[in-house]
């Protein structure tokens, strides 16, 4: 049986950044996002972005940040900050 209990989820660094970006050009090809995108979204809010680390490589990664709900920002667009009121 897998252990569960211990994910190979990080906190994500500008160290990251090439290789979130060839992930992302590798699997959303129908809905890319340019590097500026992802470079943006950890600078506004490091706490909402990880990597999935296994065996020193980096497999996966996830953008998360406060936002207002049901106004979701369009894809490759850039933030420029986070709302003042989030929900």
């Amino acid at each position: 049986m897998r252990n569960t209990t211990a994910m190979p989820w990080r906190l994500m660094t500008r160290a990251d950044l090439p290789a979130v970006n060839a992930i992302g050009d590798a699997i959303h090809l129908e809905c890319p996002e340019g590097n500026t995108i992802v470079k943006e979204r950890l600078q506004l809010y490091p706490r909402g972005c990880f990597v999935y680390e296994e065996m020193g490589f980096i497999k996966g990664y996830l953008l998360s940040h406060p936002w207002v709900k049901g106004a979701a920002p369009e894809l490759n667009t850039r933030l420029g900050a986070l709302p003042d009121r989030p929900d």
